[in-house]
């Protein structure tokens, strides 16, 4: 935290014209408490002699199912489901009904229906399953039986991908429960374990409808009311409460919507429960509520602030020399605060919220009403507007002005939003506070209004030299989703700057201009860079839908919004030269594009020439070729790490190539070791979601995808890279020894690239880590990863492979 202002002078205060711009050349939802009563019959605790809490074996085995679950794939599916229809939504209704609360009611109704053949498909699903599972033997039943029994249902009809996808992915569910349930049969015996899953696919096919709805509420509201997590209800029955508390800790940052890993921790949690519960009374009590909690009206803070912040917009624009803006900005802050991350410490406090608001009206006295407008709508023209938008008429300026101080507004409060308490409840404090967050957001959002020599004092308001330009917010007319640099940048991108930045997942832009734009790795890359930044309830499929005069956007299909990247100021600095461009952001919000934080930004490089290349999936769901990933399970309950590296098909043909002409084993691993050392590192280290899963008995999904890691001493995680890296060394360069003609097999398959599945088992010093994540103390001597050397099995898989 930067230290309050002295004083409360600023250069901003002393604006009384604007300075000549030289054009530049274009360079929850869960049920509700009294659920908790009956959730869940099997869940007891019991202490132990010394005191220590631990929860019985029948629901760690719980813990460890719903976590098996689990699939990043899953979440990926639910993402295009929810931008299939929020697009539709945009499209018809987004101000095409005066009233807010009849839009929203047209809107509900016709994505229920857009959204009915989903729902119908997967409840004849479960019903044909819950019917089928009376004719099988389940302990009779191979995993290749399993399979093939699953595989066997499809739809009735033809279904969108989108839909296709989520039918697809809900079958693999119950593919993985139904082997599970091979175990349950052994103490349930057989007729009780198919009674124990016909009652099961039955009442989560009561499920489904209420899922759907909640689906359909998102895609409208983005943020819907926030009821309490499905896992957080379990997680207190489960004695894990503690866990879901400190969970806060790791999160930092604030999303623009909700996390879209909501809808299958809720799906995982509820097929669970109702597979282990034998009670029918409690299933049904807790499906009503789940029911009744679909119906429930949603609050629509999004439309709230958009509504205000039009309002708030014309009013500015019309106010004359002299004019208080004071009731302005007391109408507005209302709308700011319920999508603001701490927004909620400002209810009861008035007075904060009321000095607030003539404190930033007083800052932005200087731009608004209609004395400032015409030399503030002149200057964002001369910073690069109609570079953005050739068809940004005068009027279009003007409301940019508004829209600016708007935004600067918001950004104010945010960053107020977030002080600690003793400087809200000290107004002498707070002033300096309020100014600095004022100064932070007045240069990111209007353009250079302040003399040459104020800046020359103070560098710290601007984020670049040299470049006459400015954040505008977009889509220029109508609903705001983001901002967009003002100036289209050019750069010439060397083969060493495309190497050291990285995208998602660490990977090297490098690697993603060679597998998914067919760009060779040894030349220099020119490159137009476009500049964007997210709002609240904002997704990036709507950054690419709505940028029509974009070469390579203007839709919202995966193979578009795909090619946004993260601007780092590592990224800005090293592809542009201007590391104030760019937003240090939490680690979450480089795991994958679901999830996005509100002020994060990206690029977009606009390559000409370029053609992508698009991998097996055809149609209005094609998507890009994978680049190189890895993915590590650590799962506790078999005393096992499995890593899954998949090669994409470049790499995977390139070493093909190498093993076919008996290419020395050292020169293929090392080209295993560019992707797998630096995939290890982000899943064990820094544990980015998405990467890495947790199988234990005392985490729920919120910690096991990663974020748990962070409890782990630094030491003992790189200790435990250290050993894995050499283990899978030794066991790969084994393997290519001995069954070189399997890898070449597997890339000879139509499927894009290649898998390589290793398993580690028994690996010593597993078992102390077990107890790390409980939070025991535990001795360094036991987290010993160098006693033995564990048993290695390697296969390889024809295309992507995930669990």
């Amino acid at each position: 935290m930067s230290q309050p202002a002295k004083t409360s002078h600023s250069p901003f205060l002393d604006v009384t014209s604007f300075p000549a711009s030289e054009v530049e050349v274009d360079q929850e939802h869960a049920p509700s408490s009294a659920t908790l009563q009956s959730a869940s019959p099997f869940v007891s605790v019991y202490e132990l002699e010394d005191g220590e809490e631990r929860v019985d074996p029948e629901s760690e085995e719980f813990v460890q199912f719903v976590t098996e679950l689990y699939d990043e794939e899953f979440d990926e599916a639910v993402f295009e489901l929810i931008t299939e229809a929020s697009g539709l939504y945009d499209d018809q209704f987004v101000s095409k009904y005066r009233h807010p609360a009849e839009q929203t009611l047209e809107a509900e109704r016709i994505l229920e229906a857009h959204l009915s053949p989903l729902a119908s498909e997967l409840e004849t699903l479960l019903e044909a399953m819950a019917e089928d599972i009376d004719h099988r033997d389940l302990e009779a039943m191979s995993e290749s039986e399993i399979d093939a029994f699953i595989d066997h249902y499809a739809p009735s009809q033809p279904l969108s991908p989108a839909f296709e996808n989520i039918f697809g992915w809900a079958k693999k569910k119950v593919k993985k429960a139904l082997k599970k349930g091979v175990d349950w049969v052994k103490k349930k015996g057989k007729a009780l374990a198919r009674k124990a899953f016909r009652i099961a696919l039955r009442k989560l096919r009561k499920y489904i409808k209420p899922w759907i709805k909640k689906i359909t509420t998102f895609a409208i509201n983005k943020l819907p009311k926030k009821y309490r997590p499905l896992a957080q209800i379990l997680a207190k029955r489960l004695g894990f409460q503690k866990e879901i508390e400190d969970q806060g800790s790791f999160d930092g940052g604030e999303d623009t919507v909700a996390e879209i890993n909501q809808f299958q921790q809720e799906f995982d949690l509820m097929l669970a429960n109702l597979l282990f519960s034998e009670d029918e009374t409690e299933q049904e009590l807790m499906l009503a509520e789940v029911s009744s909690e679909a119906r429930q009206p949603s609050a629509d803070p999004l439309g709230d602030l958009d509504q205000a912040r039009e309002q708030f917009i014309e009013g500015v624009l019309e106010l004359e020399e002299g004019d208080d803006p004071t009731p302005l900005v007391e109408n507005f802050i209302p709308a700011i605060l319920p999508l603001v991350k701490l927004g909620i410490r400002f209810i009861g406090r008035p007075k904060l919220v009321n000095f607030l608001a003539k404190y930033v009206a007083k800052l932005i006295k200087r731009f608004v009403g209609r004395r400032y407008v015409r030399p503030l709508s002149k200057a964002i023209v001369d910073a690069g507007l109609r570079l953005i938008n050739l068809e940004a008429t005068e009027e279009d300026a003007r409301q940019a002005v508004g829209a600016a101080v708007a935004a600067t507004v918001e950004d104010t409060l945010r960053q107020v939003a977030v002080l600690p308490d003793y400087v809200l409840d000290d107004e002498e404090l707070l002033e300096g506070y309020v100014l600095e967050a004022f100064e932070q957001a007045a240069t990111r959002n209007l353009p250079e209004v302040l003399p040459e020599e104020a800046y020359l004092k103070r560098p710290d308001l601007r984020e670049t030299k040299g470049l006459k330009a400015t954040w505008i917010l977009q889509p220029l007319r109508g609903r705001k989703f983001y901002k967009k640099y003002s100036r289209i940048l050019n750069a010439k991108l060397s083969p060493p700057k495309l190497r050291a930045v990285k995208t998602y997942g660490g990977i090297p832009l490098s690697e993603v201009l060679q597998e998914q734009l067919g760009l060779s790795p040894g030349v220099d890359v020119e490159a137009r860079v476009h500049l964007y930044e997210m709002m609240s309830g904002a997704m990036l499929p709507q950054i690419s839908k709505h940028e029509h005069n974009t070469p390579g956007l203007g839709m919202t299909a995966n193979y578009a919004y795909s090619q946004l990247h993260p601007l780092t100021p590592e990224a800005a600095g090293i592809l542009l030269g201007h590391p104030g461009l760019g937003r240090i952001m939490p680690p979450k919000y480089f795991a994958n594009r679901r999830v996005t934080g509100i002020g994060q930004r990206f690029y977009y490089l606009e390559i000409p020439g370029v053609r992508l290349r698009m991998g097996p999936m055809a149609g209005a769901n094609a998507m890009m070729r994978r680049c190189s990933e890895v993915k590590v399970i650590l799962d506790f309950a078999r005393q096992q790490i499995r890593v899954y590296h998949f090669l994409s098909e470049t790499k995977a043909q390139d070493i093909a190539v190498k093993l076919r002409q008996r290419t020395p084993i050292g020169v293929v691993m090392i080209s295993l070791k560019s992707g797998m050392e630096p995939g290890l590192k982000h899943a064990l280290i820094s544990g980015i979601c998405g990467q890495v899963k947790i199988i234990h008995e005392a985490m729920l999904p919120q910690g096991a995808r990663g974020p748990a890691l962070m409890e782990v001493p630094q030491p003992i995680k790189e200790s435990l890279l250290m050993k894995v890296t050499e283990w899978l060394g030794k066991g790969l360069s084994h393997y290519f020894r001995e069954q070189p003609q399997s890898f070449i097999v597997a890339t000879e398959d139509p499927a894009e690239g290649v898998t390589l599945a290793i398993t580690l088992d028994n690996l010593p010093g597993l078992p102390a880590l077990r107890d790390a994540l409980k939070r025991k103390t535990i001795s360094l001597r036991g987290m010993d990863f160098s006693e033995a050397m564990p048993e290695i099995r390697v296969q390889t898989i024809p295309g992507y492979y995930s669990e």
